[in-house]
């Protein structure tokens, strides 16, 4: 086949093939053992070649050799991952082409850059009910087994699908659609989070999409890709004759619209969510990107779907905070600087009259005590809470506060954690459409 133009319908055979000289010429196309479909496939440290696919229920990984020496399936693949509780349920308010032509459950494969036979396999599956959580699997003998599973995602019961990942520093990184922030009223508000198997856990946008007002470009393949959005009538469908000419005016499938002997029909679907996704690890640095026609918060408003990014700092080798003290650089030498902490897992620090405070990517929050840190010693902190649900800090100069995932919003008011009981915290709201914290002034 000359090209993926070709396949238009019927059952197409997952295979594999590869090329050493940038394309211009291709090895001879070979079935991927598994009769598994939506195959993705990624490269290993070594030249391995992993490919992740689907069947049934099943998420199976296959293992080839490198492309240089012939791409040799391994002895004993495909191996059985992880089977699913149920895969993502249509429809899903909003999508175009629900689990037809593509599966919302998205497995995909990360090997680890960094140590060969280390790899994670991740994807979305039921939850119970209409909800799913975001799930990896891990092996540590280049996918012969996959004896350690992780939830990704939080335990809140919402709909979650299309998860890319990859994986840096020995942690898979994983980007997903979820509707947390959906309500009976509005059931496609959807935000994009990025989630890690060391407990990270970010709401990229935190500026909820409504995937059904964004239109449809295209008549989707069911009529319940519309009809189960909240917000009715959705102009879905197209008006056709019975030879199949007709206006082509613009129709919701339960209200009509059309001209006499013009019925509301289905069509064959286009791009709208999800298929410009992708995620990339480097070093110290996740980029993830996905399509959305709302803006992320603080961006200028959206016109119509495009693709938005977010690059995260990950580092695991050391996030050193460092106060001045009072020495101006004197050419290339800066010595007025004073090193606070060096732990890899700081994702963000707050200030506010003499308090300094830091959040690890993991919920914890600490407290500066005063005590700098000798030589790679940095005892100068104080534990004030440990809560995975934990996005952001805040300090004025007499308070500190917290914004979960949830939307809460705490106030620090003592004392600090003993063990693991941090009970110095008090609630001031509890609004899931919160998703951001300002202070000012001693508030």
């Amino acid at each position: 086949m000359a090209s993926c133009s070709g396949i238009g319908s019927g059952f197409v055979t997952a295979s594999i093939t590869c090329s050493q000289n940038n394309g211009t010429t291709w090895t001879a196309r070979a079935a991927i053992p598994g009769a598994g479909d939506f195959p993705r496939v990624s490269v290993g440290r070594d030249g391995s070649v992993y490919v992740v696919t689907l069947s049934g229920n099943s998420v199976l990984l296959n293992r080839f050799s490198s492309c240089a020496t012939g791409l040799t399936p391994a002895t004993g693949f495909p191996v059985t991952v992880a089977t699913l509780s149920g895969g993502v349920a249509c429809p899903v308010a909003g999508l175009d082409r629900c689990n037809d032509g593509n599966t919302l459950s998205s497995p995909m494969v990360a090997p680890d850059p960094g140590n060969a036979n280390h790899l994670i396999v991740t994807f979305a599956e039921n939850n119970g009910g209409t909800s799913e959580r975001i799930v990896a699997m891990e092996s540590t003998n280049s996918g012969a087994s996959f004896p350690t599973r992780r939830n990704v995602s939080a335990g809140a019961s919402v709909r979650r699908f299309m998860p890319w990942s990859c994986t840096t520093r020995g942690s898979a990184w994983v980007g997903w659609y979820d509707r947390g922030a959906a309500t009976g009223a509005n059931n496609d508000l959807t935000d994009y989070f990025l989630g890690s198997t060391s407990g990270t856990l970010w709401n990229l946008t935190a500026n909820p999409d409504p995937q059904c007002a964004s239109g449809w470009p295209c008549a989707p393949r069911s009529t319940n890709d519309s009809e189960a959005c909240s917000a009715q009538p959705q102009l879905a469908g197209v008006c056709r004759n019975a030879a199949g000419g007709g206006s082509g005016t613009r129709c919701d499938f339960s209200n009509g619209g059309c001209p006499p002997g013009e019925t509301c029909r289905t069509g064959g679907g286009c791009p709208k969510y999800g298929d410009y996704n992708g995620i990339a690890c480097a070093g110290d640095f996740v980029v993830a990107a996905w399509a959305s026609a709302t803006a992320p918060a603080g961006l200028p408003a959206a016109a119509g779907i495009g693709v938005y990014s977010s690059t995260a700092f990950v580092a695991r080798d050391g996030a050193a905070i460092w106060r001045y003290t009072g020495t101006p650089c004197s050419g290339d030498s800066c010595p007025g600087w004073q090193m606070l902490d060096n732990n890899p897992r700081t994702a963000a620090i707050a200030a506010g009259g003499s308090q300094l405070v830091q959040l690890h990517n993991d919920g914890r929050i600490w407290r500066y005590t005063g005590t700098p840190c000798s030589g790679t010693s940095c005892p100068g902190w104080q534990l004030l809470d440990n809560n995975i649900r934990t996005q952001e800090i805040a300090v004025s100069g007499s308070h500190i506060y917290q914004r979960h995932n949830n939307g809460q919003l705490w106030r620090y008011t003592g004392p600090a954690c003993t063990g693991t009981s941090c009970p110095g915290w008090r609630l001031l709201d509890d609004n899931p459409k919160t998703r951001h914290i300002a202070v000012g002034g001693f508030n």
